[in-house]
């Protein structure tokens, strides 16, 4: 498992790659706007050369993650129209850099019912992949359940999968986001189960994982991320997802509380349980 983390680039992409060096990242993730704006107005200066020697440092696979208001499953038609332009940039302005993923969140039916935002969601996803010819991957990323949130469970996961049968289509699990919607991850018997379990559904698609605890109790279905071993998750569960066959050879980025003696605790933790000293 390659560790990293949501690194900020609002003081320049120079600064950003510092400090991923300074870490010692080995994989990354970036916004390229504000996560609460719905405007990007043209291609960020630098993205290029930013991604280039993220890749030049053994920093890689590069994610970017697009801004948090988007949803794809809303049946606000003005909202869904926005979100599935601003992906498209995000995708578009990605590949052109040689990223690797962009990640969105799968969003909210709003109360319309999941059947309607599924439908919405996958229609959105299907679009994109066929007018898409680079080889970006969108990672669709699992929500904590609260308010209508769409993708909480394996289940809806493996639905959105069968629904967009697309190479260009994948998954990312946020561990945090998993725990609050009643995945027990405390253990490793418990972390083996969720694992037979997900392989199953989700199989090869599944390409990164966000590794944070959960500050909020198992089924709270609230989004409330934790340094690792500081939640519910505990160390425990953390060494058990980062030994798994079949998780552990994903890379995995801490969205973990910013704080740059936090980052170092985070990373430094993780890689210790990998099993360095």
């Amino acid at each position: 498992m390659r560790f990293g983390f949501q690194v900020k680039v609002d003081r320049g992409f120079e600064e950003a790659l510092c400090y991923a060096i300074e870490l010692g990242c080995e994989t990354i993730q970036t916004l390229i706007t504000s996560p609460l704006s719905w405007r990007i107005s043209k291609n960020p200066q630098g993205l290029k050369w930013y991604v280039k020697e993220l890749k030049d440092n053994d920093i890689y696979p590069v994610a970017i993650h697009s801004p948090y208001l988007l949803n794809l499953a809303s049946p606000q038609e003005e909202v869904f129209r926005k979100s599935l332009v601003i992906l498209g940039e995000h995708l578009w302005y990605a590949d052109e850099a040689e990223a690797d993923f962009v990640i969105v969140h799968a969003g909210s039916h709003k109360g319309a019912g999941f059947s309607v935002g599924m439908e919405r969601l996958t229609s959105a996803l299907q679009r994109l992949a066929e007018a898409h010819k680079g080889r970006t991957m969108i990672l669709v990323e699992n929500t904590p359940g609260g308010g209508g949130g769409m993708c909480s469970s394996l289940k809806e996961m493996e639905t959105l999968l069968k629904k967009v049968d697309s190479d260009k289509i994948g998954i990312c699990l946020d561990t945090c986001h998993l725990f609050a919607a009643g995945y027990d991850l405390t253990s490793e018997e418990r972390v083996n189960e969720f694992s037979k379990e997900a392989k199953s559904k989700l199989g090869e698609r599944l390409k990164l994982l966000h590794l944070n605890d959960c500050k909020t109790p198992l089924g709270s279905k609230l989004d409330r991320h934790e340094s690792l071993g500081k939640g519910g998750i505990g160390l425990k569960g953390i060494r058990a997802i980062i030994k798994d066959p079949y998780l552990g050879v994903l890379p995995a980025i801490m969205e973990t509380p910013y704080d740059p003696e936090e980052d170092r605790y985070n990373i430094f933790i993780a890689k210790n349980l990998r099993g360095e000293e």
